[in-house]
């Protein structure tokens, strides 16, 4: 994912982050298989697709939060 991807990803839709959330695991735990099996030596794409899922993760966090907030009240406590 390179930067403009990245400073995108706040901006899609939910049900498009979901479905990246969903390939990337599947993308992950096939590399993962593959690793295990000696099929890959590069581990910096493990890495770098965990930090991927973790911004689709934040970004959809951030979504479901800005949706939340006109629904919470201030206390007055």
């Amino acid at each position: 994912m390179d930067k403009q991807e990245i400073k995108m990803l706040p901006a899609k839709p939910l049900a498009e982050l979901h479905k990246m959330k969903k390939d990337g695991r599947e993308k992950l735990h096939g590399l993962q298989l593959d690793l295990a099996a000696g099929k890959v030596k590069n581990r910096t794409a493990l890495r770098e697709l965990r930090k991927d899922l973790a911004r689709i993760e934040t970004a959809i966090t951030l979504q479901r939060r800005s949706a939340q907030a006109p629904l919470r009240k201030k206390s007055t406590t």
